[in-house]
């Protein structure tokens, strides 16, 4: 199973934050759970969780997802805090509310994606690296390479990344808005990209459920680097 929470704060002054919120984020949430599995998250290459935050009338909507049960404990542990001790903002975050989503298999979330067509929007800063460099090229397809990885390392279903591309080519982008936006981690400036584009998927029925899987998955796991970090959040409309 997956799982997906938001939880929504009272006022919040980030602007004297020295990296983004959230890689604060990730320092709290790592924090409120079990030092052994913090430890252990460190460690890993693919990290089964993302946590990104946006805007919301003074404060923010942090969106904290889990891609397994046993990450499930960072949703838990926001949930039973209340509050949050960010570093670099004086007063402890209050949390206000929270919106949960419903438990949901992987194997089946693009069923959530009704219709022929979708909004992407990259919400933070989404990058991926091509030959080690970090890139934020236009490039959409890109961006999904880490999902597939993550679906297949998590779900233990393979999913080819080239299947994915030529079903993606398939089908047709209509208006897009996409601009490069930076992202401070510890003082290490990442370009990325957010923004967003409509798209409609292929006439091909296995193409359309490929790529409706993907997208609906990285809504939970985030594109491309660090989406434990805050980058990467991508949401669909």
């Amino acid at each position: 199973m997956i799982y997906q929470s938001d939880f929504i704060t009272d006022d919040i002054d980030a602007s004297e934050l020295y990296s983004g919120l959230g890689v604060k984020l990730h320092g709290a949430a790592m924090k409120l759970i079990k030092s052994s599995y913090a430890e252990f998250l460190h460690q890993k290459e693919h990290h089964p969780f993302s946590i990104f935050a946006v805007p919301n009338d003074g404060g923010f909507v942090i969106r904290v997802s889990a891609l397994n049960d046993e990450a499930a404990c960072i949703i838990e542990g926001f949930r039973k805090a209340k509050q949050l001790k960010i570093y670099g903002i004086e007063q402890p975050v209050r949390i206000v509310g929270e919106n949960p989503a419903p438990a949901i298999r992987a194997d089946s979330s693009g069923e959530l994606i009704r219709g022929n067509s979708c909004r992407m929007a990259f919400v933070t800063p989404a990058m991926f690296k091509s030959q080690g460099r970090v890139c934020c090229f236009p490039e959409i397809e890109r961006y999904f390479y880490s999902v597939i990885c993550k679906f297949s390392k998590f779900e233990g279903a393979e999913l080819s990344y080239d299947e994915f591309c030529e079903a993606f080519a398939a089908g047709e982008t209509g208006d897009f808005q996409l601009r490069r936006e930076d992202y401070n981690v510890s003082g290490n400036i990442f370009h990325g990209m957010t923004g967003y584009v409509d798209y409609r998927f292929p006439k091909d029925p296995e193409q359309s459920r490929l790529l409706k899987t993907v997208f609906a998955y990285a809504t939970y796991c985030g594109v491309g680097g660090k989406t434990g970090m805050g980058m990467g959040g991508f949401v669909l409309a």
